[in-house]
C-alpha cells in the first residue's frame, strides 16, 4: 500500500469533494506530494546498530553546528561527515555479499570519530558530561561493530571448511 503526506488543506479539500464521505487511504491521490511513501512490512527490521547511529546524529549534529566558527569549518563539519559516512556506510554494507572488508573500515571511521570527540573535550568545547554520553554512544556503536565483524569473520571461516564429499574422499585416501 503506498500512502502520500497529506496535509489539512488536501483532507478538506477531498471531503468536501465526496460530499463528506470517507474513501480508502489506498484510492486518495494527493496532488502535491512528489514520492509516495511506502507503508509495506516488507522492508527488513532496523539493525540496532543503524538505529544507534541515527540517533547519534540526531543528538550530536545539532551541537557540532554550535562550535566556534574557529572550530566547526574544521574539526566540526569533519566530525559531521564522517557521522553521516558512517550512517550510509553501515546502510550500504547492510545488503553487500562480503561484509568482512567494509565493516573493518568502518571501524576504522569510527575510531577516528573517537579521537575527534577526545579533542573537543580538550579543547574545552564539549562537557565532561556530553563528552561521557557521547563517548557512551560511540561505544555501543563499536561493540555492535565488533560484534558484527566476529561474526562475518566466523561465517568467513565456516565457508573455508567446506567438507569434502565422501566421493572425494575415499579417492584422496587411495592416491596416498
Amino acid at each position: 500500500m503506498i500512502a502520500y503526506p497529506k496535509t489539512r488543506i488536501q483532507e478538506s479539500e477531498i471531503r468536501s469533494q465526496e460530499g463528506g464521505g470517507r474513501r480508502e487511504e489506498s484510492e486518495v491521490l494527493y496532488p502535491d506530494s512528489w514520492f509516495p511513501i511506502q507503508l509495506s512490512s516488507s522492508m527488513p527490521p532496523e539493525l540496532p546498530i543503524i538505529q544507534k547511529t541515527y540517533d547519534l546524529i540526531k543528538w550530536y549534529v545539532p551541537i557540532l553546528n554550535k562550535l566556534p566558527r574557529d572550530h566547526r569549518f574544521q574539526l566540526g563539519d569533519r566530525m559531521i561527515a564522517a557521522l553521516y559516512d558512517l550512517l550510509e556506510s553501515l546502510i550500504l554494507v547492510r545488503y553487500q555479499r562480503h561484509k568482512l572488508p567494509q565493516l573493518q573500515a568502518i571501524n576504522s571511521k569510527l575510531d577516528v570519530l573517537r579521537y575527534q570527540t577526545r579533542l573537543l573535550l580538550d579543547f574545552g568545547l564539549l562537557s565532561r558530561q556530553r563528552y561521557q554520553y557521547v563517548g557512551q554512544w560511540i561505544n555501543d556503536i563499536g561493540t555492535d561493530l565488533g560484534g558484527w565483524i566476529k561474526q562475518q569473520q566466523g561465517a568467513g571461516e565456516r565457508s573455508a571448511k567446506k567438507p569434502v564429499p565422501r566421493s572425494q574422499e575415499s579417492e584422496l585416501s587411495r592416491s596416498s
